[in-house]
């Protein structure tokens, strides 16, 4: 890579993403569960993720002399900016006004899956051969993708501020394996996802961001890993199983299913728990994909 797909997939996304946690966390005093700060600093944190990949697009565009926004680009890879800009701009504020009680808000969160899912999907000239996989793997990334918003949702108010964001991180390990195997220009932007999630890493894991705020980052993230996969697989040459993919996409509910039979463990405990659970579901997804296919 030269440098300038480091500057806009690698210096830019962390450095929007970096601020943004920055002023979140000078409001981490305010920023708790039905306040209204709370509600303000998630959106601010996951906003600024979605930009931050958004613009990572634009310049990847920029660099290859393409036009530089699109708001419907012919490359369908490349709409899933909308379903992430819509995953932080809707569900993170709604977690702040209710978060145990809104129903409403999951049937938003299923709708977003729905949409994910559609957009991830490729159409038009050149695609036809692919139509007879849409409605099983509408339906395996819809369902993925509203997993991973309930499961990142539950465990981030789980007293788990100092690790959440590295369980997001793990979760893109996934998406960017299919992609660095498939196709590079999803694995540049991959790698913009993966800088702009380093920053939160780094200042939950000193403290930085309370009480759960860094959930604003997960609807977008989950959002993200569910088109990058998607559109890995649909420019993958190889039939790798359907499972393998859906292994990818289901390492936060993992992490979460695992995490809830370790309530009153240790931080130590549960944060090894949660390592050595997100390393083997990516490990067997992975796994799976390097096998030979007939």
């Amino acid at each position: 890579m030269d440098a300038s797909i480091w500057l806009v997939c690698g210096l830019i996304p962390a450095t929007i993403v970096l601020a943004a946690c920055l002023l979140a966390d000078r409001r981490s005093d305010l920023s708790v569960s039905r306040h209204p700060g709370f509600a303000i600093t998630a959106s601010v944190i996951g906003l600024a993720w979605g930009f931050a990949i958004l613009a990572a697009l634009i310049g990847w565009r920029i660099v290859r002399g393409e036009p530089w926004f699109a708001v419907w680009p012919d490359d369908f890879w490349q709409r899933g900016y909308l379903p992430v800009l819509m995953a932080a701009a809707l569900l993170a504020p709604l977690t702040g006004i209710a978060w145990r009680d809104s129903g409403g808000r999951w049937v938003i969160a299923g709708l977003l899956a729905m949409l994910t899912a559609t957009i991830s999907l490729p159409t038009g000239e050149g695609w036809e051969d692919t139509l007879a996989f849409h409605r099983g793997w509408g339906l395996l990334l819809a369902t993925t993708c509203l997993l991973g918003f309930w499961s990142c949702d539950r465990l981030a108010m789980r007293d788990s501020d100092r690790w959440f964001p590295l369980v997001l991180l793990a979760s893109l390990a996934g998406p960017m394996f299919v992609a660095a195997t498939t196709y590079s220009a999803l694995a540049e932007w991959t790698m913009a996802a993966i800088f702009a999630t380093l920053p939160a890493v780094v200042l939950a894991g000193c403290g930085r961001l309370r009480h759960g705020v860094a959930v604003g980052l997960a609807y977008p993230v989950v959002a993200f890993a569910t088109v990058m996969t998607a559109a890995g697989r649909f420019y993958s040459y190889e039939d790798h199983p359907w499972w393998s993919y859906a292994a990818l996409l289901l390492v936060g509910p993992a992490v979460v299913a695992i995490d809830s039979l370790l309530t009153g463990r240790s931080q130590l405990c549960r944060v090894a728990t949660a390592a050595v659970v997100a390393i083997a579901v990516t490990a067997v997804g992975i796994a799976v994909q390097l096998l030979p296919t007939e």
